[in-house]
């Protein structure tokens, strides 16, 4: 026989699970929302692949990653998402952005929100997510040939 002290946490935890994998759900359906105050709509998402790169500007490898970032974005079938590591203000975001020359948009939400990601412990960390899930978790400096490689070879299964 099971004892309800030990049944009660469990259900607790359980609910807590399902509360927050329900609005994951929701978030996705209505759209990411970006630190400029926009939403990227879930129909401008369909049918794209997401690449997440958490970066900062004391990172060297991460502003190196930027220009390859900055033309992946521009390619069909590709989003790029920064998230900052660092969590300026809005306002000094902006500045970083411009002094980094980051052209991609940036997460309001982080993605251990929005996708139960872990916050990484080194930088650069890059997410691939396809159809909403994360498939593949990328640590270090990553090229155009990396970046397409992976997207590849996930699209391909």
């Amino acid at each position: 026989m099971v004892k309800a002290s030990r049944v009660v946490p469990v259900l607790g935890y359980l609910l807590v699970l399902l509360i927050g994998l329900s609005q994951v759900s929701c978030v996705q359906d209505e759209g990411i929302r970006l630190s400029d105050g926009s939403l990227l709509a879930a129909e401008e998402l369909r049918d794209q692949a997401l690449i997440v790169n958490y970066w900062a500007e004391w990172c060297t490898p991460c502003r190196e990653e930027i220009p390859v970032l900055n033309a992946l974005h521009q390619e069909k079938g590709v989003t790029v998402l920064g998230v900052d590591f660092d969590r300026h203000t809005q306002a000094e975001l902006d500045q970083v952005m411009e002094r980094m020359q980051i052209r991609f948009p940036q997460l309001a939400d982080s993605p251990e929100t929005l996708w139960q990601a872990a916050r990484p412990k080194g930088l650069p960390h890059t997410l691939l997510i396809v159809e909403g899930r994360i498939v593949r978790v990328l640590e270090g400096p990553q090229t155009r040939e990396s970046l397409l490689g992976e997207l590849g070879s996930v699209t391909a299964q």
